[in-house]
């Protein structure tokens, strides 16, 4: 009896932890971009707790099997689609960028949104990004374009597309996480995460593309399909170039454990489709728009305070040095591990701690791969960093009263110093080499 009781109290926590959690992003979803920060972030708050609890649950053992946490995971990101994007202007940029290839015959990465302010999507478009070239790779380029040409003045329907390619990516890793894995825990930790649901699908962000095909291609490392593995990693920094990150270390990693010749074929591959995109793209005029954009910095980087002191340029060199060295030290560390996904995560890790410009739905970059490896301190470290990002970017320059005020402090104090922490304790060395 004792047992069965346990197992019934194990059970409930699951399904309330999947409830809060559903009823949490639901909340945030439904509220909108013109509510209030303070309920926003309350109802985040109680998706993350939801979040904890499914997970404690679903990792003992006696939880949700894989495939009703799958159809949870299907149903919320059909809500996120359905809704418009809650605290997000990127899909109008995705739009424009798009129109400018298909509506107005010209190369994004040479045009300014500026140069359109008739455009319907126009007035959509954050300040902030009017005056700036695409920054975003060939790839998403050329998807930009397919989905404004599909989806042609209806407005509503090239939003839809921009957050079902989002929803699409984020279901597709959990259903490889489930097949890989056949384990609940990490299939949730991807299909109900409140971060990629709430954040990265109803905000169409492109991040989730990056993310699927860097676990797409770890997955592929794990079958020795050499070629295939360089053919998704590219395609992950043809969406956004950081994403190249993980080819150093995702090469190193085949070469330790396979040899020369599978790490030359994953780089090959990599960079010969790299080299032929950006060609076709403009390679100057790529290298400029990537330029422009390497000199800005989020509300939330550790590098706001060198900023504010000296020239953006050294403070810029400074954090991209210092970004690329933690994940060259930590993915080191896992060079003789038996599958590459936390050397790729680790890679990545430096730049989504200490980068200039990090905003919270970068993060799909390494939750997607690092799902195959949740209970490791890599992928607790970022998720917790990530949960921090986006409750910070619930307030807005401009929102008033003691929430937005509370809010304020954890996205320019609270979020930075969590970064810092999680490299910190990232830097500490396993206890044992078999620790993840």
């Amino acid at each position: 009896m004792a047992v069965l009781a346990a197992r019934s109290a194990v059970s409930g926590q699951a399904v309330g932890g999947l409830a809060a959690t559903a009823a949490g992003v639901a909340a945030v979803v439904v509220a909108g971009s013109g509510a209030r920060p303070g309920l926003v972030a309350a109802a985040l708050v109680v998706a993350l707790a939801g979040f904890a609890c499914l997970l404690h649950a679903l990792h003992a053992g006696r939880g949700l099997p894989v495939r009703l946490v799958l159809l949870a995971g299907g149903a919320l990101v059909a809500l996120c689609v359905a809704f418009p994007p809650a605290g997000s202007k990127d899909v109008a940029s995705y739009a424009l960028y798009g129109r400018m290839v298909t509506e107005h015959g010209e190369n994004p990465y040479s045009t300014v949104p500026d140069d359109h302010p008739d455009d319907p999507w126009y007035p959509d478009v954050s300040t902030r990004w009017r005056q700036t070239p695409s920054v975003y790779g060939p790839a998403f380029t050329a998807l930009s374009a397919a989905i404004a040409g599909v989806g042609g003045e209806n407005r509503t329907l090239v939003r839809v597309l921009f957050q079902a390619s989002a929803g699409l990516a984020v279901l597709g890793a959990a259903v490889l996480v489930a097949r890989t894995t056949d384990d609940a825990s990490a299939t949730a930790f991807v299909a109900l995460n409140p971060v990629l649901l709430a954040s990265v699908v109803n905000g169409a962000h492109n991040d989730a593309l990056v993310g699927v095909a860097l676990l797409g291609a770890c997955l592929a490392v794990r079958r020795h399909w050499w070629v295939a593995a360089g053919v998704l990693v590219a395609l992950a920094a043809g969406v956004k170039v950081a994403a190249v990150l993980a080819l150093p270390a995702l090469a190193a990693w085949a070469w330790r454990r396979h040899g020369r010749r599978a790490a030359a074929t994953v780089a090959a591959t990599a960079a010969g489709l790299l080299a032929i995109a950006n060609l076709a793209a403009g390679p100057v005029a790529v290298a400029r728009a990537l330029a422009e954009a390497g000199q800005q910095h989020s509300r939330s980087s550790v590098w706001n305070a060198p900023f504010a002191v000296a020239p953006d340029r050294l403070v810029g060199l400074l954090a991209l040095v210092a970004s690329i060295a933690l994940g060259v030290v930590l993915a080191r560390r896992h060079l003789a591990d038996r599958h590459p996904e936390a050397v790729v995560a680790a890679a990545l890790a430096g730049y989504l701690l200490l980068g200039a410009y990090v905003l919270p739905w970068y993060h799909a970059w390494v939750l997607l791969p690092a799902a195959l490896l949740w209970r490791s301190r890599l992928a607790l470290g970022l998720t917790v960093a990530s949960a921090v990002l986006l409750l910070g970017y619930t307030w807005q320059p401009g929102d008033r009263g003691a929430d937005a005020l509370l809010l304020q402090a954890v996205s320019q104090w609270a979020a930075p110093l969590v970064a810092l922490g999680a490299a910190a304790v990232l830097l500490r060395k396993r206890r044992s080499a078999g620790e993840p």
